[in-house]
């Protein structure tokens, strides 16, 4: 089974509906100024990047250098 979800949903799937996600809150937040729907559409972003910054953690082999990273893309 997790073979079979691997194939469905990949890490780069999954980090495009999170970009997507939050372009439209940006674009709600500038139309609109306020909390609307297309903010709550992209409240969904950043459990979408917290789990992939959990999997890079877990499947990392150096996590001095994967921090740094994070950091310099921070």
């Amino acid at each position: 089974l997790k073979k079979h979800m691997e194939s469905v949903m990949s890490s780069f799937i999954l980090k495009i509906i999170a970009i997507i996600s939050m372009f439209i809150d940006h674009i709600g937040y500038a139309i609109f100024g306020k909390l609307s729907y297309f903010n709550y559409i992209g409240r969904l972003a950043f459990p979408m990047f917290a789990f992939q910054i959990s999997e890079g953690y877990i499947h990392t082999k150096n996590l001095k250098r994967y921090f740094f990273r994070l950091f310099l893309f921070f």
